[in-house]
């Protein structure tokens, strides 16, 4: 055993005991002799230095894992806790409605917002019903809709973004899937309204960016941004390695950490997640990202219509510069 392995199982055992001793200590809160809120408090901050320990130790794909954890919070759990008043709005009056990105009208203390994005459920009904995530061509041409609608009202749009890729289904390419992406794309690209994007779990492919051209970007700490999930990329470059080498090799190669993407300026801001991952403190989780969107927004709000895509235009050409010699 390699003496990173032995690191990480000394790790998860005393997580295991760290675990178990706080819960009993909660319980005995209101009774005589209970230990102090310094005691629990000085336990819980052992904890979070030997999470945020045993995360940085993980191999790059079991890291990655954590970006597909279930209870992460997803995108209508972000709605509802960023946002009032949330109407949401279905189908994209083509072909019907798809449930893997959802979203509407709202308001983000009090300034109205067009907010959508990816979800992909909790459980193996809601998983089937969103398809994971992966949306359709009805689903980009929902998103096309809603940014129109922004546009129309003269208010900014929010996009989460959680998905290992578009929908490859026969019927979505029959039915227009790159060119739904394509438009979704170009009309981000040129409204005249601020658009800011959130990569609050899986930021996978052309299913990412195509609800991805914004004015500002930001990515969760355990999130990821990539052209293609490692899992896909593994199978196509070493089909012949073993499933977790490959994918652990495709993920190093495709430097597709909040790290990576912030190093590179492909987005703005990494946002903490409580140590653990998000899935251990979803309320505190939800409150980073508000403020970040908060922020962000703040900054936009000169910004005419015209330098608004401009921006963005600018922020795009700026990424892969070369210099010919």
């Amino acid at each position: 055993m390699s003496a990173t392995s032995s690191r990480l199982q000394h790790i998860q055992e005393t997580l295991t005991t760290l675990d178990l001793l706080i819960k009993q200590l909660e319980d005995r809160a209101t009774e005589p002799g209970a230990p102090t809120s310094q005691e629990l408090t000085s336990l819980r901050t052992r904890q979070d230095g030997l999470l945020r320990e045993f995360i940085d130790l993980l191999p790059l794909e079991k890291r990655m894992a954590l970006a597909r954890e279930t209870n992460r919070p997803q995108t209508l759990d972000y709605i509802r806790g960023i946002c009032t008043n949330f109407t949401q709005s279905c189908g994209d009056r083509i072909m019907g409605d798809d449930p893997a990105i959802v979203g509407g009208l709202a308001l983000l203390d009090q300034q109205p917002v067009v907010i959508f994005g990816h979800h992909k459920g909790k459980d193996i009904r809601e998983r089937a019903h969103h398809n994971t995530g992966a949306a359709r061509p009805s689903g980009y041409r929902k998103a096309l809709r809603l940014v129109n609608l922004a546009i129309q009202l003269g208010v900014p749009v929010i996009s989460l973004i959680d998905t290992i890729g578009a929908d490859c289904s026969v019927d979505s390419e029959a039915f227009g899937i790159s060119q739904a992406i394509a438009e979704s794309q170009a009309l981000m690209g040129q409204a005249g309204v601020p658009i800011l994007a959130v990569v609050i779990g899986e930021g996978g492919s052309g299913g990412a960016i195509g609800i991805g051209v914004a004015n500002y970007v930001a990515m969760l700490e355990l999130a990821y941004y990539s052209v293609i999930a490692p899992q896909s990329c593994a199978a196509i470059l070493w089909p012949n390695l073993p499933r977790e080498e490959a994918t652990t090799k495709a993920a190093s190669a495709l430097k597709l950490t909040a790290q990576d993407a912030h190093r590179f300026g492909f987005i703005e801001e990494i946002i903490p997640e409580p140590a653990g991952g998000a899935h251990r403190n979803p309320h505190q989780t939800i409150a980073e990202v508000k403020r970040a969107l908060t922020t962000a927004l703040a900054q936009f709000k000169d910004y005419s219509p015209a330098s608004l895509a401009e921006h963005r235009y600018n922020r795009f050409r700026r990424m892969g510069e070369y210099l010919e010699l």
